[in-house]
């Protein structure tokens, strides 16, 4: 995924709504998250997390994400879920 082009304020509330919070996921502040929402750069000591977080964000997209189990659950399972596929995928 070319960074330059991908929009994470485009990509991301499409792939999780609103209900995942982003910057948790990325292991960013949410001031952070937002600036790049808002098209600020990503800072090039974190290019690496986010390439592989939006590669294993991928991944788990393909395997079907959202499941009708996901889509049940509350904002902290899914928050918790998304962590835990996050730590499994390679």
């Amino acid at each position: 995924t070319n960074l330059n082009t991908l929009s994470l304020h485009d990509a991301l509330p499409i792939c999780f709504p609103v209900t995942i919070p982003m910057a948790k996921v990325f292991g960013v502040s949410r001031v952070t998250y937002y600036s790049w929402v808002r098209g600020g750069k990503i800072r090039i000591t974190n290019v690496p997390k986010v390439k592989r977080t939006l590669k294993k964000l991928l991944a788990i997209l393909q395997s079907g994400w959202p499941s009708d189990k996901v889509l049940e659950m509350t904002q902290a399972e899914r928050v918790a879920h998304v962590l835990e596929l996050l730590s499994q995928e390679q």
